[in-house]
């Protein structure tokens, strides 16, 4: 499928609402491989860069981020409530050879721990513990991670399982794990726990303590993958999902977010080959290094202006952004590239005219190409002319339908008064001779 790159408007306290984002001619590094990637700023939500974001992937240990929140949701004020570990927890991941922590049937361990075994290791024993003690069973907290994800907006996500293991009924999409990740993050806890690089759990009735040490290689400083910026937060992987990873970096005071799917693993004498890592960790080099917050727009350089009617001595009214308008535009970028285009822009404005007065919105481009929406405002106040208004209703009169329809009532009347007289005087003449007498005599 084809890549695309878009644009990322960001606005500030004083910023201005985008219409739509439009894609832009800046591609990624050429390394990126993995088949579906979502590169998103968290400040806006704005994308820089997708490929394939809405398509149907598996989301494998990804899934272990909404069992963490279900469980925030019921143990957040209890988070050293001693669970105890069952049969029934353990029994599902037999012959799976899937990722545990070593939990036992009988052992006690906390909320908390449990937690950073789930986010940390990525055990799926963790996972089963905490469904079946916050759903009351696993089936039924599946039909909750259902319902919350509806409720996040992750509408093409649907979940069959707490921990992610294989399932062709359990799936999402870059973009709803993008948003399921946001919420993760937005809880202090969760956001502290998945940003740990490696985590000592206390020993507990049945094992000594035992130090873990966190799935995301972008987190540990004696990898290849290391990023400082990055913040957590999870890794995924199946046969079937491949190497997936969603992210966080922070850098500049602003924020990203990173979905990669449907990467390639290989581990060669010991030493991991991950694309997950790999693309992720370009993206974030690409979009820290190669992009800057700049002011395209500020609130007194005009853009446009428009014909004043009844303003004496000036005749056209300047017009300047509302707010002023920021974007995240490549370093390389030339300011002199953006114009402003407005549209419904009226032929003329009356005055009295307010500064600050909407007038009509208009396009901001970047190179040609559509990047946000601004208002343009009146620059200045505006008196009315009350000789020009006078002048202009007086001469409306005279051109409106009313004075038409006057002159030719007077027309009419008068053409009847005419008539009327004409006929009048006939009347008048032949009345005079019938009267006059005739003389009897003759000479």
């Amino acid at each position: 499928m084809r890549k695309t790159i878009m644009t990322v408007v960001l606005f500030l306290a004083v910023a201005v609402g985008i219409s739509s984002l439009p894609v832009l001619a800046w591609d990624p590094p050429a390394s990126v491989s993995s088949s579906t990637v979502y590169l998103v700023n968290a400040d806006t939500g704005a994308v820089i860069y997708e490929k394939n974001a809405d398509a149907k992937v598996y989301p494998a240990s990804i899934t272990k981020l909404m069992t963490a929140l279900l469980t925030m949701q019921k143990y957040s004020n209890a988070m050293d409530t001693v669970l105890t570990v069952t049969k029934d927890d353990i029994a599902p991941l037999s012959g799976t050879d899937s990722s545990v922590l070593g939990l036992k049937p009988g052992e006690q361990i906390t909320v908390r721990q449990l937690l950073y075994g789930l986010l940390v290791k990525s055990g799926n024993d963790c996972a089963m513990v905490l469904a079946r003690n916050v759903g009351g069973s696993v089936s039924a907290f599946v039909d909750m991670m259902n319902a919350e994800a509806k409720k996040i907006g992750a509408d093409h996500t649907h979940y069959a399982n707490p921990e992610g293991l294989q399932d062709p009924n359990h799936y999402t999409t870059a973009k709803d794990v993008y948003l399921i990740a946001r919420q993760v993050m937005a809880n202090d806890f969760l956001a502290g726990v998945v940003d740990t690089q490696s985590y000592t759990i206390p020993a507990t009735n049945m094992t000594t303590a035992v130090k873990i040490t966190n799935t995301n290689l972008l987190l540990s400083s004696g990898s290849k993958y290391y990023l400082s910026s990055v913040k957590g937060i999870k890794t995924g992987t199946t046969t079937d999902a491949g190497a997936c990873l969603v992210s966080m970096a922070q850098s500049k005071g602003m924020t990203y977010y990173a979905v990669v799917m449907g990467g390639k693993e290989t581990t060669t004498n010991g030493v991991v080959d991950n694309t997950a890592f790999a693309d992720t960790k370009a993206l974030y080099q690409w979009v820290l290094g190669s992009f800057q917050m700049r002011e395209l727009l500020d609130t007194g350089t005009p853009q446009a202006q428009v014909p004043l009617l009844f303003a004496w001595k000036q005749q056209n009214l300047r017009l300047v952004p509302k707010e002023q308008f920021n974007a995240l535009i490549p370093t390389a970028q030339s300011k002199a590239t953006v114009t402003v285009v407005p549209h419904n822009l009226p032929k003329s404005v009356p005055a009295p005219v307010a500064k600050g007065q909407l007038i009509c919105t208009a396009d901001v481009l970047l190179g040609g190409q559509k990047i946000g929406t601004v208002q343009l405002v009146a620059s200045q106040k505006v008196e009315r002319s009350m000789p020009l208004y006078v002048f202009y209703l007086i001469s409306q009169f005279f051109h409106s339908p009313w004075f038409k329809f006057i002159c030719a009532g007077l027309v009419i009347l008068l053409a009847l008064y005419f008539i009327l007289a004409y006929r009048h005087n006939r009347r008048k003449k032949a009345g005079v001779k019938r009267r006059r007498p005739r003389n009897r005599y003759r000479l």
